[in-house]
């Protein structure tokens, strides 16, 4: 891969005496020459239509300033020649969408500059800057269907508007995340830059730490700037294993207008990526009905099933992110303070949410007719609901043969559907299983603890298996790692009580300075306190004694219970996250007296193999999935594996539902397995007979109600969190 793949380096730091040692203004290099669009060195990819100061109430003017002045180019076309036209874009543009980063795939000019900002501070701060050069082979492009399969080369510049540059970049994103892990770098910040002009595709990229790690520390405070060959490798395989995961998706659009290519292109990295707040009150508004008296979600119509869908789940993240600015929190914990079980906690929470979502629509029904625009063909396709869809589909035909973004929006809708009711399942098996292996139980129950960790697993993996379509939209939540730091802490300090109470005394008073017991027992309040600051263990004396060991040995057995449960709420919570994999979770329910795993991005965890043991879970769910074929055709392995997972599924449930009739308990626990279980067992024996068939697009055939067909526009200020925060405070 090294001759395919081929990564070389230089780096430049400050000197003390304020010179460099390759060049002092990193920062320019990265704007100046890195982005240059000369002789067409870089090409462009439309930046996403958000700014770095965006938030749902602030919209990027940038954009909308674009979208008039198109509009007033297009009105003007006979008074302006085409040296004219293009120098008027290029304004409007800058350098927007030439680099891709740790930001995002596709910078505006604005955010460029920002982020070579950052570059250039962390080298005043001496921080070391890799400037990196990554070439890529014909061979290797054609191999991972990078190339248009129509190319050849003919010379310097031969690439240019020949290869799936959207691909590219979410390759090379991967490779400097693999790189960067491996390297123990703390805060990366990178930019990097696509040339065609030379005889190979290569890549231009800026790379820095923007906090000092340990790893990456040399003596005397400043970055290490080599890169080591370990590094090195992980971007190659990096690279190559999303460009695997992204076999069969086309996003280059070679014949059609570059503008519109890069908008279908993005397609992509809308769904996948978490949208902006602005953005996704524009799908709220897009996809409401022109009826503004069904704006409310105790509303029956049809029509506002999935706006109000959309609405809830913007309304909680909202209430999420700002708890304090919404008033969510405040209001929450009065609900807290009176209620009587968790059923009134959840119901009032449903109703602050429902709430807030009213006070939203209230908000979008006074939005001036001036601050409305006609929504884009991207947010006319987001802001469908499923029948629409489904409509779109069977009219279109055949008319999109590369792209069928109508297709590609309800897929990416039914994969993050599955994704959260498997999660649901994973979340309320655990919850089960933590308290059946924490409590006394007969042996006839451990029936029920089987169920319960054949459901986890399963749902588990079967929610695995959409994450990895969406392995490269990497997050990091710092609640997670917190969570993780602080079991970490736990585990710690449990692994330095047991070394301390299982070594034997002798050893433990020489560790502490101390040549012998005697001499540690005279100075019994000295000895207690240096055991205590590096241990938290008080009243260390007690140690000198086989009665006083006993005592600590109780105080270690609650401490690790303690940390056991600890430790397995956490790896749910992570999991839920999409932070760790099945295999991690259920071997931290399984042991959890173990080190807890790390936060993982989800890049990391789903491999190709990994994905080949799972994909058959759930062959009984598919719908959508089929769309446009005349038939499907499963290797029998795939039905086998099938077939073996309803079968560890039935007997578990089957063990389950007897020791509940057994013991005169309701199965009311159990009856979504058991319905689950008809409907696989019924698409097994179809299967085996050779009688499944491709399930058909099935949608309401009834007239919808006309959606509005204008939204706001991005710099359009609606002051969303006042509004809900005088909401709650009612």
């Amino acid at each position: 891969m090294k001759r395919d793949i081929v990564i070389s380096n230089h780096f430049t730091t400050k000197r003390s005496d304020g010179t460099a040692t390759r060049g002092a203004t990193p920062g320019q290099f990265v704007t100046r020459y890195m982005s240059r669009d000369e002789k067409g060195a870089t090409e462009p990819l439309a930046p996403f239509m958000l700014d770095a100061e965006d938030t749902y109430n602030k919209g990027t003017k940038r954009y909308y300033a674009r979208e008039e002045e198109i509009e007033g180019i297009k009105a003007e076309t006979l008074d302006h020649d085409g040296l004219e036209i293009k120098r008027r874009f290029k304004k409007i543009d800058g350098l927007g969408g030439r680099a891709f980063g740790s930001r995002n795939l596709s910078l505006s000019d604005r955010e460029l500059k920002e982020e070579s900002n950052k570059i250039q501070q962390a080298f005043d701060e001496n921080h070391a800057v890799q400037l990196m050069v990554i070439s890529f082979s014909e061979k290797f492009l054609r191999e991972y269907d990078v190339l248009d399969d129509d190319f050849v080369y003919k010379g310097d510049g031969s690439y240019r508007n020949n290869y799936d540059q959207m691909k590219l970049r979410m390759a090379i994103t991967r490779g400097v995340s693999d790189m960067t892990d491996v390297g123990g770098y703390a805060n990366p910040v990178w930019v990097g830059t696509l040339q065609v002009d030379t005889s190979h595709l290569h890549c231009h990229l800026a790379l820095c730490d923007t906090d000092f790690s340990d790893a990456r520390t040399r003596e005397g405070g400043d970055d290490r700037g080599k890169i080591w060959d370990a590094e090195k490798s992980a971007m190659r395989h990096g690279i190559a294993r999303q460009l695997d995961l992204m076999r069969g998706y086309s996003f280059h659009h070679k014949g059609t207008q570059k503008d519109q290519e890069n908008v279908l292109a993005f397609v992509k990295d809308v769904d996948f990526h978490e949208a902006s707040y602005n953005r996704e009150l524009q799908l709220v508004m897009g996809s409401l009905p022109e009826d503004k008296t069904l704006w409310n979600t105790e509303s029956t119509d049809t029509s506002m099933k999935y706006p109000n869908e959309v609405a809830r789940g913007f309304v909680q993240r909202l209430y999420i992110d700002y708890p304090e600015q919404t008033g969510y929190r405040e209001a929450y914990d009065r609900i807290v303070s009176m209620a009587d079980d968790e059923s009134f906690v959840e119901n009032g929470r449903k109703e602050l949410i429902d709430r807030g979502v009213n006070a939203l629509y209230r908000q979008i029904a006074q939005v001036d007719d001036g601050e409305v625009s006609v929504k884009t063909d991207l947010l006319r396709v987001q802001s469908m609901d499923d029948d629409s869809l489904k409509r779109a589909i069977v009219a279109r035909g055949d008319r999109f043969e590369e792209f069928d973004p109508y297709g590609f929006e309800l897929r990416t809708r039914a994969y993050t559907g599955r994704i959260r009711k498997h999660v649901r399942e994973v979340e309320s098996q655990a919850k089960n299983l933590i308290e059946y292996n924490n409590s006394a139980h007969t042996e006839d129950a451990s029936r029920m603890g089987v169920y319960y960790a054949t459901e986890l697993r399963y749902h588990a993996e079967t929610a695995d298996k959409y994450r990895s379509f969406f392995a490269w939209n990497v997050k990091r939540d710092k609640e997670v790692r917190d969570k993780y730091n602080a079991v970490e802490d736990t585990y710690t300090m449990l692994r330095e009580r047991n070394n301390l109470y299982d070594s034997p005394i002798e050893n433990v008073v020489e560790k502490y300075g101390y040549d012998s017991v005697q001499i540690a027992r005279k100075n019994q309040d000295e000895f207690n306190a240096r055991v205590q600051l590096d241990t938290n263990v008080t009243d260390a004396s007690l140690l000198f004694t086989t009665s006083g060991r006993r005592v600590y040995r109780e105080h270690t057995r609650e401490l690790a219970r303690q940390y056991r449960m600890q430790n397995q709420t956490y790896a749910v919570s992570a999991y839920a996250g999409g932070q760790l994999s099945a295999p991690m979770l259920v071997e931290t329910l399984n042991n959890g007296d173990t080190a807890p795993y790390a936060p993982q991005a989800m890049s990391d965890m789903y491999s190709k193999e990994y994905f080949n043991e799972v994909k058959a879970h759930d062959l009984h769910d598919l719908d959508v999935d089929y769309y446009g074929q005349s038939s499907v055709g499963f290797t029998r392995q795939v039905v086998e594996q099938f077939a073996d997972q309803y079968n560890r599924r039935l007997e578990s449930y089957v063990g389950a539902r007897d020791y509940l009739e057994e013991t005169d308990q309701s199965l009311e626990s159990i009856r979504t397995t058991e319905r689950d279980l008809y409907r696989m067992r019924d698409t097994v024996e179809k299967l085996y007979d050779g009688e499944f068939e491709v399930p058909e697009l099935v949608f309401d055939e009834a007239k919808k109600k006309k959606q509005l067909e204008e939204t706001i526009t991005l710099d359009t200020n609606i002051q969303v969190l006042e509004s809900l925060h005088e909401e709650l405070s009612l």
